[in-house]
């Protein structure tokens, strides 16, 4: 059923790429073509609550998922970057500047040990990256020949799941 229908913006303008609900549901975050990230709360009525200004190409991804935190949501842009930003704050918290146009990106669900602190991203290239969010830099790439359609860790991020284009999954440890 449709409980609440919010259209401001054109459909051409802003074609949402990528929407996502923070852990508690009480928000959810959108992007899209016109860059703009736009945060709604859910109480008993959906109604736009802050826009988060700062790529300057299209949104392909937003991701709810910083374990360390239900106020941190990172974007992928087509603008060569990703963001974590806090939805406390109109800034980002961290922008990292890419070589490529980026799809997708996730954090580690796992902020503990070796496993955790992790942003990945995966561009046009097909190539996986995997940030060190402490240091902001990049630890480990995975170069993939055939397009990756999506991937995902396992809750206690012991493995890495990727599928691709050709109907393969592959599992990294």
């Amino acid at each position: 059923n449709n409980i609440h229908t919010s259209s401001s913006h054109s459909r051409n303008h802003n074609t949402i790429n990528s929407i996502c609900w923070n852990k508690t549901g009480t928000h959810f975050i959108t992007g899209g073509r016109d860059s703009v990230l736009r945060l709604y709360s859910c109480d008993n009525d959906m109604k736009k609550s802050t826009d988060f200004k700062g790529h300057t190409n299209s949104v392909n991804f937003v991701a709810f998922d910083n374990p360390e935190s239900e106020h941190m949501f990172a974007s992928v842009s087509e603008d060569q970057s990703f963001r974590v930003w806090d939805t406390r704050k109109k800034t980002p918290v961290h922008v990292e500047r890419t070589k490529e146009k980026l799809l997708r990106g996730m954090f580690c669900p796992v902020v503990e040990g070796d496993k955790g602190n992790i942003v990945a991203t995966c561009n046009y290239e097909d190539d996986l990256n995997f940030y060190d969010t402490r240091m902001w830099k990049l630890k480990s790439q995975i170069k993939y020949k055939t397009e990756v359609n999506s991937f995902m860790w396992d809750w206690g991020a012991s493995a890495f799941i990727v599928a691709d284009s050709s109907g393969n999954i592959s599992i990294y440890n």
